[in-house]
């Protein structure tokens, strides 16, 4: 299962290990692909996107959680490599 599939089944802590495995073997991969592939603009990446995830959550008429799980520390990893 790659990265973009397994994001959606995560539940525990080891699902999220098993997810920045997966995650590190598609920069890896196709890093070329990333929008934000080097550490500095994947940090900002994952800056604005901690920043604006719960305008996501609204725009697609989901209530943002109270407390983050660990897929939604999965999702936003995954956001930081795309995120404009």
């Amino acid at each position: 299962m790659d990265v973009y599939n397994f994001v959606d089944n995560i539940k525990t802590r080891e699902d999220l290990i098993h997810f920045i495995t997966l995650l590190r073997k598609d920069y890896e991969e196709s890093s070329l692909e990333w929008e934000n592939a080097d550490l500095s603009k994947y940090l900002e990446a994952l800056e604005a996107s901690t920043a604006d995830i719960s305008g996501s959550y609204k725009n697609q008429g989901i209530s943002f959680p109270e407390q983050p799980s660990w897929q939604l520390i999965a999702k936003l990893l995954l956001m930081a490599a795309y995120y404009e």
